[in-house]
């Protein structure tokens, strides 16, 4: 609570994926559900941000690629100025995407060590 700005001025927007938020950071009324992007969202958003019209050969890919970001709007955007400022095609994207996952999956992993506490993870994410 220390961390929220407070003022006279201004409104602070929480934003969520966890319903529980309204009622007990705000108030139940105040809560406002936003449901994800639709297909055709996405992809308009897609060629927004990335300032092209998709291509037939990577329409496959570019529709994957909502989904496999969870549908936030913000990873959307941020994937197509990346793949914009690269020139990558989503197809490509998804390929690095993928290596990312497998990496963070590696770098979760804790391994055993005699000198930590029992129930402490060990993973270099988490220490």
């Amino acid at each position: 609570a220390g961390a929220v700005p407070r003022g006279s001025a201004g409104t602070v927007l929480w934003t969520s994926r966890d319903k529980r938020i309204g009622g007990s950071l705000v108030g139940v009324k105040r809560a406002i559900n936003v449901a994800c992007m639709t297909d055709a969202e996405a992809m308009a958003l897609l060629e927004t941000v990335g300032n092209r019209k998709i291509g037939e050969g990577e329409r496959d890919g570019a529709a994957q690629l909502p989904a496999e970001l969870d549908w936030f709007p913000l990873t959307v955007s941020q994937a197509a100025a990346y793949m914009q400022r690269t020139l990558m095609t989503s197809n490509a994207y998804l390929l690095k995407l993928a290596r990312g996952k497998k990496r963070w999956k590696t770098l979760q992993q804790s391994e055993f060590n005699r000198h930590r506490r029992a129930g402490l993870s060990n993973s270099i994410l988490e220490t």
